[in-house]
């Protein structure tokens, strides 16, 4: 699956079309809305955690590349752990749009 970055653009255009549609469609209006806003962003959070994954994995593989005597060896050292960070407060923070899905 391709993800997208957040847009709020389209998320707005969402709202705005649900508020719209409401007097129509009621709360099934308001619970497509939700099911698509949850959507964009699981796409968006995904993304980047994917995205930190490949550059944790290019650091890995930098690394091997060389003795640990280099200077750059401690160099791909801090950058994986500062992406190992990013990405466990990312989870802890975006939990709900990553893990769990919600009742419809």
């Amino acid at each position: 699956m391709s993800h997208k970055p957040l847009n709020l653009k389209e998320i707005k255009k969402l709202i705005e079309e649900c508020a719209r549609d409401y007097e129509i469609f009621g709360d099934a209006r308001i619970d497509a809305t939700f099911i698509d806003i949850r959507d964009h962003l699981k796409s968006a959070v995904q993304g980047l955690l994917e995205e930190i994954e490949e550059r944790m994995q290019e650091c890995r593989e930098d690394k091997k590349r060389f003795e640990p005597k280099d200077c750059l060896w401690n160099s791909y050292d801090g950058e994986l752990i500062g992406l190992e960070v990013a990405e466990e407060l990312i989870k802890k923070w975006f939990a709900d749009v990553i893990n769990k899905e919600e009742e419809r």
